[in-house]
């Protein structure tokens, strides 16, 4: 009789989470065995806001992660209160997670990501007449 491995599969999920009364938005994370069984990770939220007067200053919001090699890449919504727009971040183990100094990367909101063929695809939301830029 041969020998059987199992081998446990995480998933993670990013969802938001808000303050009643102040309506602040920031991305927090749960994980769960085989998909069930969701627990919330006790150090929420993984990605806060910006600072005050800053272009995430008021939501942080909608990310996408992809796992790229051992590094997670998060593109995020931030919020100012006027508008929004999209952020960066890189983790190395999906709860721990390091802004990109340059953000915001676009100037619309982001949908979803995907990598295919060795680029980045992106679908964004913008106003008419705005700039993705």
């Amino acid at each position: 009789m041969g020998k059987e491995k199992f081998v446990s599969k995480i998933y993670m999920c990013r969802f938001l989470g808000f303050l009643v009364l102040g309506f602040l938005l920031s991305c927090r994370f749960a994980y769960a065995e085989l998909g069930v069984d969701w627990v919330k990770y006790e150090g929420n939220p993984v990605l806060t806001l910006g600072a005050y007067g800053s272009w995430e200053a008021d939501h942080v919001h909608n990310a996408v992660v992809i796992k790229e090699g051992t590094i997670y890449k998060m593109w995020y919504n931030g919020y100012d209160g006027q508008r929004s727009r999209t952020g960066y971040a890189t983790s190395p183990d999906g709860v721990n997670w390091t802004k990109y100094s340059g953000n915001p990367v676009l100037s619309a909101t982001i949908g979803t990501i995907i990598f295919e063929d060795g680029v980045y695809k992106a679908w964004a939301g913008l106003l008419e007449g705005g700039d993705i830029g």
